[in-house]
């Protein structure tokens, strides 16, 4: 999800690829978690049936995506511009005020808010409305530090932090159930988005990469066939004990298969301006999509559609579902760029907010893609 722009004779579009095919496997994701119930606050696990199986099978793949963006911020390095910080909230506000005022429209609910949800709509960012966004905000606000940090520091000291951090998220927090007290939250926080972080810069700075992009198909195939097999022997052998946990972001064995997966995509070149295009605008599409209204709606209607079709049709109509929100959103958020963008750039310039990026100078930046949500 994009959030930092860098000139376009700089994007590997394979990695743009990625973050693309990342946000169609999102979109596919909460499609299952939400439609067929397979995750999400009310969970209703099942292996009775064909349809059944394959929804968890196919939840095991999609559910590195949000940890795959993530790596991939900490591989480039987050090169933290002001701008950046204005558009996100300025983006995050113009998605949660239009939805609120097209579904007012549509539905004749207000079309003012009431006092509670009025954060929701005016500054959703903060409010965490959409739960990433608000994590990745605080990653992308704190990066500044963690960069003078993490150059500071040699491989050895690197390590430990590392080591330290994983610990207490993938051991402690996933493994023994004490995230509440550390704040890892299952890998859906700022703690989390921190690990994987220090982990990408950890692996662009003193991992050669070689071997890792041969062996990442295998190991991706390998991990998320291992979850699956964990999750299904969870649920018929043990009652479901432990499914819920099982696909928690912080489980060690999701960490490598979406690490596996970058490295895969980073295995081979591509340049394509289409890609290019079509990347730029996966940061909308999740806004869109991941709304709490225009969820509803697609599961109600969209998913509820895909059901009158039996068997493998059935999961044509959600592919054919996931690709059609994807688009949606990538057309819709090329509207609000050609809105907003000169908004940013009027209140960055008339308030001079540009000299903040001056505190810490500029920074290397190792970047082929941009930096994403």
């Amino acid at each position: 999800m994009t959030v930092q722009p860098i000139p376009k004779a700089t994007r590997d579009s394979n990695i743009e690829l990625l973050r693309v095919v990342l946000m169609l496997m999102i979109i596919g994701y909460h499609l299952i978690v939400h439609g067929a119930r397979m995750g999400g606050s009310n969970p209703h696990y099942t292996i009775a049936g064909d349809t059944s199986v394959a929804y968890l099978l196919l939840k095991c793949f999609l559910v590195i995506a949000v940890n795959c963006f993530v790596f991939i911020s900490g591989y480039y390095r987050i090169n933290f511009r002001i701008r950046t910080v204005v558009d996100l909230i300025l983006q995050t506000s113009f998605y949660a005020l239009g939805i609120h005022l097209v579904f007012s429209a549509v539905t004749g609910a207000p079309v003012m808010p009431s006092l509670g949800s009025l954060p929701d709509v005016v500054l959703p960012i903060f409010k965490g409305t959409w739960w990433f966004i608000t994590a990745y905000f605080g990653l992308y606000l704190i990066s500044p530090l963690l960069n003078k940090g993490i150059d500071a520091c040699t491989r050895a000291q690197l390590l430990f932090v590392v080591v330290i951090f994983t610990v207490l998220n993938a051991v402690s927090g996933f493994l023994f159930g004490s995230g509440g007290i550390l704040g890892t939250n299952g890998g859906y926080s700022l703690f989390s988005l921190i690990h994987i972080y220090l982990i990408g810069r950890y692996a662009a700075r003193f991992i050669a990469d070689r071997s890792l992009r041969q062996w990442s198909a295998a190991v991706y195939l390998l991990s998320s066939l291992a979850l699956f097999l964990l999750v299904y022997l969870s649920i018929a052998e043990l009652d479901n004990l432990g499914t819920v946990r099982l696909f928690k972001y912080n489980n060690p064995l999701i960490l490598i298969s979406a690490i596996s997966f970058f490295f895969f995509f980073k295995s081979f070149r591509l340049q394509s301006p289409l890609v290019n295009w079509l990347a730029a605008g996966v940061l909308g599409v999740y806004l869109l999509h991941d709304h709490r209204l225009v969820r509803e709606h697609v599961i109600k209607n969209l998913y509820a559609w895909s059901l009158d079709f039996p068997g493998y049709l059935h999961f044509l109509a959600l592919l054919l579902i996931t690709v059609s929100v994807f688009m949606a959103g990538v057309l819709i958020d090329k509207v609000r760029g050609m809105l907003l963008d000169p908004v940013a750039r009027y209140a960055v310039d008339r308030l001079g907010l540009h000299r903040i990026d001056r505190i810490f100078g500029k920074e290397p930046a190792r970047s082929a893609c941009r930096q994403v949500e």
